[in-house]
């Protein structure tokens, strides 16, 4: 088959996937507004961001660059944008809570005072699996540059490898039987997702069921 071909088959596999599989959904809300609202869990100041955050996870290629609160709202805008696609920090991106505290922060106006936070629940939806459990435990390796040829913060991605190069990465009538899951199950270090090798925490069985959940409804 000739190069041209190849494209056109590649091409029409891909609009299939995607009027198939669901609405594809871009997430490109204001990241302020993910947490906006929250409440009911401890109190926040900017020296538990500065400690939490940026002394723990920035400092290592910054230094004392954003230590005082001045100089972090100089650059709110690019620490918000740098965390938020996962660019920064270099050495893998925030944890779900540290991602949740400092948007939560930036959407109360980044006071020095407190705001009240609560963690945000996953729901069976891309938008909102790739906020939460892909963003924390998956883009590290499943994003573009990285190690895995598909990628879990790019659902038109996701689905063309699903339908082109791998029929058997999900099961919508019983997904613990699809690839997708028993990777996540899977008791094999080699196998198990995420690998032992990367440090990030097995998912929870809770976590688990919101992702079996999503594909059963053909991972919209």
């Amino acid at each position: 088959m000739t190069t041209f071909n190849q494209f056109i088959l590649y091409s029409i596999l891909s609009l299939t996937v995607l009027t198939s599989c669901g609405n594809y959904e871009e997430f490109k809300e204001d990241p302020s507004a993910l947490f906006q609202g929250a409440a009911g869990l401890g109190e926040l100041t900017f020296s538990q961001i500065k400690e939490e955050v940026f002394d723990a996870s920035c400092a290592r290629c910054h230094g004392q660059e954003y230590s005082n609160y001045n100089d972090v709202i100089a650059n709110l805008d690019a620490i918000v944008a740098s965390v938020r696609s996962d660019r920064m920090p270099k050495d893998g991106p925030l944890s779900l809570e540290l991602k949740q505290k400092l948007f939560t922060w930036v959407a109360s106006g980044a006071p020095q005072g407190d705001v009240i936070i609560v963690p945000i629940k996953p729901e069976p939806t891309f938008a909102s699996l790739g906020r939460t459990i892909f963003a924390t435990k998956c883009i590290r390796c499943h994003t573009e540059g990285g190690p895995s040829p598909f990628y879990l913060n790019d659902r038109q991605n996701l689905m063309v490898y699903a339908s082109v190069f791998n029929p058997f990465l999900f099961d919508f009538e019983f997904p613990e039987e699809g690839d997708f899951i028993k990777r996540l199950v899977s008791d094999d270090p080699v196998e198990q997702m995420p690998p032992a090798r990367s440090s990030l925490e097995l998912l929870t069985e809770e976590e688990r069921a919101i992702i079996i959940e999503w594909i059963k409804q053909g991972l919209p």
